[in-house]
């Protein structure tokens, strides 16, 4: 069976390797200590940026709760496992953070406050702290979202995408997880730790080990340099996932997919959903379609697709925001974006 070659980073030249991208045991020391302590940590990496509390954890990053001491706010403090050898892989670390940063001024685009490198060589975003979860907190909470309200974040964050890409910006890692909700609400795209600038003129490929097989498009599992066609297809598969609480192409593996695997996954018919038109459905699945020719062809047009859908439903949808939050009676509260079903009081916090 063919297995998949590991192919080049976004910040280094060569593959993935022990040697190459070395891990260092710092963060994992960290996240013991906040674990069994908790309150401010002196030994924060970031100067000026005590970590209050571990946010999330996977293989490549660490996402903190933090307070900038500069303005006494609370934000998110993203550190990278990985480090930045030479000064290539720098330059084109802060190339992609710049790149992003042109769009995180949108509203549904979580705002990057800061970026840089620590002492020890590995890199650091600054951002924008959204407390209340993701759409994958929501799916696992409370199952699928209304119809009405998965158009409202299928606009909002569609127009995002465009924005982005606009700027020649790809993210590359659209799905649940990446959408959170601010504090009044609204859904913001987050994490664009994947985030490449698209021009057709140079080599662009993504770290196998960094994509979620049930919302990446085909074409990112053959390497193949990416394009704004796969953020159509990530959202499309999002919402899809919004709408029946699971993916449409749902991998019995997600490790060490074969190629004959993952053929299969994407060549899979998309089923229709129960008590959602049929023509809402044909809009994701031409934002699914396998070959990225065949599908939408731009965010935008997924964007006025989704938007003529939900005119068609002819009534207003409900919003939901925290009466108490502030600001949620009077600005924001007449700003056209969508805003999410508040999740469920939980007891506890998941990690």
């Amino acid at each position: 069976m063919t297995r998949f070659r590991r192919p080049r980073t976004a910040f280094c030249r060569a593959p993935v390797s022990d040697r190459r991208l070395a891990r260092r045991p710092a963060h994992r020391r960290l996240e013991v200590r906040l674990t069994r302590g908790g309150g401010a940590v002196e030994t924060s990496p970031v100067p000026g940026f005590p970590i209050l509390s571990v946010l999330g954890s996977g293989g490549f990053s660490t996402v903190y709760r933090a307070l900038q001491e500069s303005i006494g706010r609370e934000v998110a403090l993203k550190i990278d496992h990985r480090v930045l050898i030479d000064e290539g892989d720098r330059a084109r670390f802060f190339a992609e953070v710049r790149a992003a940063g042109q769009v995180s001024g949108h509203p549904n685009v979580i705002d990057i406050h800061d970026a840089g490198i620590t002492a020890d060589g590995r890199a650091y975003l600054v951002m924008e702290l959204c407390p209340a979860g993701s759409l994958a907190d929501y799916l696992r909470r409370q199952g699928p979202m209304p119809l009405v309200d998965v158009l409202d974040v299928g606009v909002a964050i569609a127009d995002a995408l465009a924005a982005a890409h606009r700027v020649g910006v790809v993210h590359r890692d659209v799905k649940p997880a990446n959408v959170l909700y601010d504090r009044y609400g609204h859904p913001e795209l987050a994490d664009f730790g994947l985030a490449a600038r698209y021009d057709p003129t140079t080599e662009s490929t993504s770290t196998l080990e960094l994509l979620t097989p049930a919302y990446a498009a085909p074409e990112m599992f053959w390497s193949r340099r990416p394009t704004p066609a796969v953020d159509v297809y990530g959202l499309s598969a999002t919402l899809y996932a919004l709408l029946t609480g699971r993916p449409p192409r749902w991998p019995s593996g997600e490790a060490n997919l074969t190629d004959a695997e993952i053929e299969a996954l994407h060549s899979a018919w998309i089923p229709s959903i129960s008590g959602v038109p049929e023509s809402v459905v044909g809009v994701l699945r031409a934002g699914m379609a396998r070959e990225p020719e065949d599908r939408l062809p731009t965010a935008g047009t997924l964007r006025d697709a989704l938007r003529a859908e939900r005119s068609a439903l002819g009534r207003a949808s409900e919003r939901f925001s925290d009466p108490g939050a502030p600001g949620a009676d009077h600005d924001l509260a007449d700003q056209p974006t969508a805003r999410l079903p508040r999740l469920r009081p939980t007891v506890g916090r998941e990690g």
